[in-house]
């Protein structure tokens, strides 16, 4: 079987509203991103940011075989949204390893009145 070969770098907006240029517009304080193919690319990077004041909620980055996977996502770490509030971002890089698909996905709601843009970077 051939192996998987990305068709180059890849940044996707996995919550929250973006503009063509990758400006986050408006962001989330719940729900569940797109999941996001990634079988293939090594490096992988999430870039969580705040908008306003984020005094609670938690993201869940989750991981699955495939983007339309059904059944209950595996979590790879979590974030608590109070630790990147008042417009500061956060990185998480994923250890190198064979991930099938990937998404974001708030498990408690974002509060204190402020929301949240997850952006995956990937080569």
């Amino acid at each position: 079987m051939p192996a998987f070969a990305p068709a180059g770098p890849l940044r996707v907006d996995l919550q929250g509203a973006t503009s063509p240029n990758g400006t986050v517009l408006t962001g989330a304080t719940s729900g569940t991103g797109q999941a996001v193919l990634v079988a293939g690319y090594q490096n992988l990077v999430l870039y969580l940011t705040s908008s306003g004041t984020t005094s609670g909620g938690v993201v869940t980055i989750e991981e699955a075989s495939d983007i339309g996977y059904g059944g209950t996502w595996s979590s790879v770490t979590t974030v608590n949204a109070s630790s990147f509030s008042g417009g500061a971002t956060v990185a998480y890089h994923f250890p190198v390893s064979a991930y099938g698909a990937i998404r974001a996905r708030i498990s408690s709601a974002i509060t204190g009145g402020g929301s949240i843009a997850v952006v995956l970077r990937a080569n």
